[in-house]
């Protein structure tokens, strides 16, 4: 594994692993995610293998995105509510 995708990667984790962990992480899942029937695993003739999502694979992913989605919305959501709101009701409400 080269620096730049030892980099990439982890700063996308938010770690600082040597590259013989991330490369047997990152091993673990693609096993994984075979095995579960989420990935098809591509033997190519260059250094590194390919992986493509399957039909599952792209269902489970999107449902994934959903959630995180719906999540960020709810925070969103309670700042909003939080922030403006309920100052709002409070001074409306307050008591001389």
């Amino acid at each position: 594994m080269d620096k730049q995708k030892r980099d990439f990667t982890n700063s996308f984790l938010g770690t600082n692993y040597s590259e013989i962990t991330l490369c047997n992480w990152l091993n673990f899942i693609c096993k994984h995610a075979e095995e579960l029937e989420l990935v098809e695993g591509i033997k190519t003739k260059t250094e590194y293998d390919r992986a493509t999502l399957t039909s599952l694979g792209s269902r489970v992913l999107g449902f994934i995105e959903m959630d995180l989605h719906l999540k960020r919305e709810r925070t969103q959501y309670r700042y909003n509510y939080d922030s403006t709101k309920i100052k709002r009701m409070v001074e409306k409400y307050r008591f001389p």
